[in-house]
C-alpha cells in the first residue's frame, strides 16, 4: 500500500469528524435555542422542552423510548466508522436541496405552532447533511441508523386515532375468542363486563375498561423499536429485515390480547381488585406481570419467525466489509459544513424576526352553558372518568342534560349537550368519529347540515346517525339508536371539518398570525320511538322528530355562548 493510501483512512475520519460536528450543532441549535411552539398555551417552549414533556413523563410511557433513539442510532454509526473510513467523499447537490426543504418545514412550524413541522425538519436534516457533506454512498450505509432516528419523535396524535382503533380492535378480538370458549364475558364498547347470572347481575366479578394503557399503545412503538434492531442484526437481506419487523405490529397485539387473557383470568380467580386494581389510581402486581407477558411474546414470536425464517428460505450469508479504496479524496474543509450552520442559523433569525403569531388566542366561546333555555331546563352533569382521565389537564368541559316538561312520566325529551375547550395541548381536541366506536356506537350515517341561528345567519353542523346494542337487566339485547350532531369552533370560524379544522389551524397561523383556540360543541339525544318510556324517560320520537328537535335546541343555545352569533359580541381583554 501506498503512503498516501495509507494516510487517506486517517483523513476521511477527520472530515468525518468534521461532518458529525457540524450536524450535532445545527440539531442542537434548532432544538435547544430557540424557543419553537406553544400549542394553544400563552408562551412557546424549545423542542427540547416538548420532547422531554414526554420521553420523561413518569404518568405515561407510550414515548419514552425516544430518549434512547439518538444513542441506539450513534451507536449504529460508530458501528459503521470502518466501512464509511473506506468509501471517498462524493457530496451531492441533493444534500443541500433537501436541507431547503427542512428548513422551511421548520419555519412552518415556528409560524403555525406546530412540533410536527419541527420534528420532520430535524428527521430530514441529518439525511440533508449527510448528502451535502459526503455523499450518497455514504447515505446507503447510514440509512437504518437514520431511520431508527424517526422514533425520537413523539407523534402524540395517533393516541387518539391509532390508540382508539387499538382498543376496538383488543376488544373484538378478545370478545370473539371469548365467545368461541362460550366464557360469560360480554362486550360494550371498549369494556368487558362478567355477563349475569344466579345472584350476579352485569359486571358484578368483571368490570374492564379496556382504555389507553390496555390498547397496547403504550408498548407498540417501544416493540417496533426492538423489533427493528432485532431484525437488522438477526437477518441479512433488507426483504428478511422488513418482512420480520412487520410481524413487530401482529404480535404486539397477540402480546396485549394474552395480557387481557390474564387479567380476566386473575379477576375470575383472585377478584378484580387484585387482578386488576384500580385503573385510574393504581396498578396490582399481578396488572403489571401481565403488562410484561406482552414483551414476552412478541420477543418470542420474533425469534421464532427469525428461526423459520433461517430453516426454510435459502441460506445468506453476511455482507463483508467493503475494502479501503486506494484512491484519496481531497479533504472536505470547512465552506460546507460553514454553509450547514449558516441555514440552522438563518433559519432561527428567520423564525425570531417573523411577525409574532398571537399565542394563546382568545376561544370563541364562553364556557358557560345557560341553565334555561325557551322549552329547555338544564341540569349540569359531571364530565366522565374517561373523559378526564384521557384529555390533558388543562382542558376546560362544561356538560349539561337539557330536558323538556312533559303532562305524565315518559311524555318529555332529554338532550346531552357538552363543550370542550381545548387546553396548551392540541391533542385536548379530536373528532367524535374515532372515539364513538370504542363506546360500543356504529356510524350508519352522517350528514352536514345547515341550521339557521338568526335571519341571515347559519352553522353547519355535522348529524352522525348512530347505533349500538344495549343490553337489559335480564341479558335480552335491546338496539339503541341516536343523533350525534359537532361542530368545532375556532376564534374567528366555525367549521363541521376536522380536516377543514387541522388546515385553518396551519394556514391562519402562518397568513393571518391567529392561533385558532379551538373549542368542540356536541349535541345528542336518543330516537326514542321503539324504546319503553319507562327505560328512557322520553316521550316516543320519530328519526325526523329528533331532528327537528335538536335543531331548534342548537338554534336556542348557541348565540348564548358562541361568540361568533351573539346579538353582542364580547370584546377582546
Amino acid at each position: 500500500m501506498s503512503p498516501a493510501s495509507s494516510k487517506s483512512p486517517a483523513r476521511w475520519q477527520r472530515s468525518h469528524k468534521i461532518a458529525a460536528a457540524a450536524v450535532g450543532l445545527a440539531v442542537l441549535l434548532l432544538v435547544l435555542a430557540l424557543p419553537y411552539a406553544a400549542g394553544y398555551g400563552s408562551y412557546r417552549r424549545t423542542m427540547w422542552q416538548l420532547l422531554s414533556d414526554a420521553w420523561f413523563n413518569s404518568q405515561d410511557s407510550t414515548w419514552q423510548h425516544g430518549a434512547l433513539a439518538p444513542f441506539i442510532a450513534g451507536y449504529l454509526v460508530w458501528l459503521k466508522r470502518h466501512e464509511l473510513a473506506a468509501l471517498p467523499l462524493r457530496p451531492s447537490a441533493w444534500g443541500f436541496g433537501i436541507l431547503m426543504i427542512a428548513m422551511v418545514a421548520y419555519f412552518i412550524g415556528y409560524k403555525a405552532n406546530s412540533y410536527y413541522f419541527g420534528a420532520i425538519a430535524l428527521q430530514l436534516m441529518p439525511a440533508g447533511a449527510v448528502l451535502a457533506l459526503m455523499g450518497w454512498r455514504q447515505m446507503r450505509v447510514l440509512l437504518f441508523p437514520w431511520c431508527i432516528l424517526a422514533f425520537t419523535w413523539p407523534v402524540r396524535f395517533l393516541e387518539d386515532t391509532l390508540g382508539f382503533q387499538l382498543r376496538f380492535i383488543m376488544v373484538r378480538c378478545v370478545a370473539v375468542v371469548l365467545q368461541v370458549l362460550h366464557a360469560p364475558i360480554w362486550k360494550d364498547g371498549t369494556t368487558l363486563l362478567s355477563a349475569p347470572s344466579s345472584g350476579h347481575e352485569i359486571g358484578d366479578w368483571l368490570k374492564l375498561n379496556v382504555d389507553g394503557p390496555c390498547s397496547g399503545m403504550r408498548t407498540l412503538f417501544a416493540l417496533m423499536l426492538v423489533a427493528a434492531l432485532f431484525a437488522y442484526f438477526r437477518q441479512h437481506t433488507w426483504g428478511r429485515r422488513i418482512a420480520l419487523f412487520a410481524t413487530s405490529i401482529p404480535l404486539a397485539i397477540a402480546g396485549n390480547m394474552v395480557r387481557l387473557f390474564l387479567l380476566i383470568g386473575g379477576s375470575a380467580l383472585f377478584g378484580q381488585s387484585v387482578a386488576v386494581g384500580n385503573q385510574e389510581t393504581e396498578v396490582t402486581t399481578f396488572h403489571f406481570m401481565a403488562g410484561v407477558a406482552v414483551f414476552i411474546v412478541a420477543v418470542a414470536g420474533m425469534q421464532g419467525i427469525s428461526a423459520l425464517m433461517d430453516r426454510w428460505l435459502p441460506k445468506v450469508k453476511p455482507s463483508a466489509r467493503i475494502a479501503p479504496q486506494p484512491a484519496i479524496s481531497p479533504p472536505m474543509g470547512w465552506l460546507r459544513p460553514a454553509m450547514l450552520l449558516g441555514f440552522s442559523v438563518a433559519t432561527m433569525l428567520a423564525c425570531w424576526f417573523s411577525p409574532s403569531v398571537q399565542t394563546g388566542d382568545e376561544a370563541g366561546v364562553v364556557m358557560n352553558l345557560p341553565q334555561r333555555v325557551p322549552s329547555f331546563l338544564g341540569l349540569p352533569e359531571k364530565p366522565a372518568a374517561e373523559e378526564t382521565n384521557n384529555l390533558p389537564e388543562d382542558t376546560t368541559i362544561a356538560k349539561m342534560l337539557y330536558s323538556t316538561a312533559g303532562s305524565g312520566e315518559g311524555e318529555g325529551d332529554r338532550v346531552h349537550v357538552s363543550l370542550v375547550l381545548a387546553g396548551s395541548e392540541r391533542r385536548s381536541i379530536h373528532r367524535p368519529e374515532v372515539c364513538l366506536p370504542g363506546q360500543g356506537w356504529s356510524i350508519v350515517g352522517s350528514e352536514v347540515v345547515p341550521v339557521e341561528i338568526t335571519p341571515g345567519k347559519t352553522l353547519r353542523v355535522k348529524d352522525l346517525t348512530i347505533e349500538k346494542t344495549g343490553h337489559n337487566a335480564d341479558g335480552t339485547e335491546t338496539r339503541i339508536r341516536a343523533h350525534y350532531v359537532y361542530w368545532f369552533i375556532g376564534t374567528d370560524i366555525t367549521t363541521p371539518s376536522h380536516f377543514e379544522r387541522i388546515l385553518r389551524t396551519t394556514w391562519d397561523s402562518i397568513v393571518r398570525n391567529v392561533n385558532h383556540r379551538w373549542a368542540y360543541a356536541s349535541v345528542m339525544t336518543l330516537v326514542t320511538e321503539d324504546l319503553d318510556p319507562k327505560d328512557t324517560h322520553e316521550r316516543h320520537r320519530t328519526d325526523e322528530q329528533t331532528k327537528r328537535l335538536m335543531s331548534f335546541l342548537v338554534q336556542q343555545l348557541v348565540p348564548r355562548f358562541q361568540k361568533e352569533f351573539m346579538p353582542h359580541p364580547i370584546a377582546k381583554s
